[in-house]
């Protein structure tokens, strides 16, 4: 895997130039950011030019990063975090207190309490209860929106190919439901091959939860 980083930062120029050559080549559109600010604008203008009213994100921290929710809320977009944990705490008002596990923070009795004010769930502490009240709301969200949008965990130069890992179904449904789908990547993310995207995935899966796999990698090549 070292080698395979090297080999990726001694070639950057190219293999970027490579990635957006894919990409392009497989029906999607590719778009540079220097900053947060150059990130959001585009963001925007494409959900304009869209018509975007609602958006559904997949849990990332990119889009923390560059503060992705409020910009879309200061031009009237709603968006939606459709990972559990990201719900929880969007519900709630509150920013991720962990990079992997975002409401960490709460107990049982809290997120219970919060289900109940704002989706009107029966008082309860069954997490069966409390999840199935979440993926009834989510469900809805997914069938209303006009666009996902995800972070990216690998993108394979050779294929054009976007990668995003995750251990609930919302990176599928964001990425396939909306009829626009909109990818936000650090240039860190890129790998050369599909074997190289493997390797990488085996090795995030272990550092991240000690899951030998995630329970879903769903991968990008393109509208269909």
């Amino acid at each position: 895997m070292r080698q395979m980083k090297e080999h990726t930062l001694r070639n950057l120029p190219d293999l970027l130039e490579q990635l957006e050559s894919n990409l392009t080549a497989n029906g999607a559109q590719v778009y540079w950011a220097k900053e947060a600010d150059d990130v959001n604008r585009t963001l925007i203008q494409i959900a304009r030019k869209a018509n975007v009213q609602k958006a559904v994100k997949v849990k990332s921290m990119v889009s923390e990063e560059v503060h992705v929710n409020d910009a879309l809320a200061q031009a009237g977009i709603t968006a939606v975090e459709t990972d559990l944990g990201e719900f929880i705490i969007q519900l709630a008002g509150e920013p991720p207190s962990h990079i992997l596990a975002p409401v960490i923070h709460r107990r049982a009795e809290d997120i219970a309490e919060l289900f109940q004010k704002e989706l009107d769930m029966p008082p309860t502490l069954d997490p069966q209860v409390i999840c199935g009240v979440a993926r009834t709301r989510l469900r809805r969200e997914f069938l209303g929106a006009d666009m996902g949008i995800s972070g990216c965990d690998f993108a394979i130069a050779e294929t054009g190919t976007i990668c995003i890992v995750t251990n609930e179904g919302s990176g599928r449904m964001s990425s396939s439901l909306p009829r626009v789908y909109v990818v936000i990547m650090g240039i860190e993310k890129l790998v050369p091959t599909v074997e190289d995207a493997f390797l990488q995935y085996q090795a995030l899966s272990r550092s991240a939860t000690g899951q030998q796999c995630s329970v879903y990698m769903s991968m990008t090549s393109g509208p269909r």
